[in-house]
């Protein structure tokens, strides 16, 4: 005769609630994202595309307000905190593998209401930036093609828009992402030609030359658009999530891209930082490509 053992039900009440609740807690575990298929190296190269703009441009300006000691001390602070926040969200992306963007986290913390407030901050802060990225798109084709005095500056901005109207219909950061990785690459390409065409007129003379002190004439307020400019450059945080989402594997390398985008933002702001400064010191332009020489 063969015994079948079977497992002793619960011995008391509690034991029972229990265990029920550890079965809740299994069932409602959230499953990780599928993700998509963007590697690190391009995840890495969409964040940089993403967050780099025309305020790297003006970086040696924001310089020449304050001297060396300040402005480096600015692109170091915020770019590290711009990559401490990005590690946060990465942090949320670990323990919550569903959350793919700035609102699914207010619903996460908030509710519908808290998602709907913050969709709304989110796209309202990009619609007032567009209109910046365009007027400043018109002035780099005006600078490039500057014996062109026929062209007013709406149709270089109609030619600003025309150029983006085709790859803005696509709707994911990975359809992108070699879209993006030149961006970078343009973006570095236009900074070593003007690097080149700097250091071949040698350091400019007249006006203050570039100093660790600030200069005698700064202000509360020339320090305040020194800050600005060096924050503005590093935003762009509100897309990390959608770029995790789309990755191959976003619990392994979400923090590796941020790590490789972070540094080598603040590297890239940095070098046009020294560009600008050191060679036209206190009259460096606000759009570092006005302060080339015709031809």
């Amino acid at each position: 005769m063969v015994v079948r053992a079977s497992a002793a039900p619960p011995a008391d009440k509690e034991e029972r609630e229990e265990l029920v609740d550890k079965d809740v807690e299994y069932a409602e575990e959230p499953k990780p994202s599928s993700g998509g298929g963007m590697s690190w190296q391009r995840a890495a190269a969409t964040m940089i595309a993403e967050i780099v703009g025309t305020g790297v441009l003006g970086l040696g300006y924001a310089a020449a307000r304050v001297g060396w000691g300040l402005a480096l001390s600015f692109l170091l602070i915020f770019g590290l905190a711009s990559l401490f926040s990005s590690m946060l969200l990465a942090s949320i992306h670990r323990e919550h593998p569903e959350v793919e963007s700035y609102q699914a986290v207010a619903a996460l913390v908030g509710g519908p209401r808290a998602r709907c407030w913050t969709a709304v901050a989110v796209n309202m802060s990009w619609l007032f930036v567009c209109p910046y990225y365009l007027m400043a798109s018109a002035h780099s084709l005006a600078v490039s093609f500057w014996w062109r005095q026929d062209v007013c500056y709406y149709q270089w901005a109609l030619l600003s828009i025309a150029a983006v109207a085709v790859p803005a219909q696509v709707r994911s950061f990975e359809g992108i992402s070699s879209l993006s990785a030149a961006s970078v690459a343009a973006v570095a390409v236009a900074l070593v030609v003007m690097g080149i065409q700097f250091v071949a007129g040698g350091v400019r003379d007249g006006g203050e030359p570039a100093a660790w002190a600030p200069p005698n004439d700064m202000t509360v307020w020339l320090a305040f658009d020194s800050i600005s400019a060096t924050t503005f450059a590093y935003q762009g945080q509100s897309m990390l999530l959608e770029i995790a989402h789309e990755m191959e594997n976003p619990r392994r390398d979400f923090a590796l891209s941020i790590f490789a985008a972070g540094f080598g933002l603040i590297a890239l702001y940095a070098g046009a930082m020294f560009l600008g400064y050191h060679y036209r010191g206190a009259t460096v332009a606000g759009f570092l490509p006005d302060s080339l020489a015709d031809g």
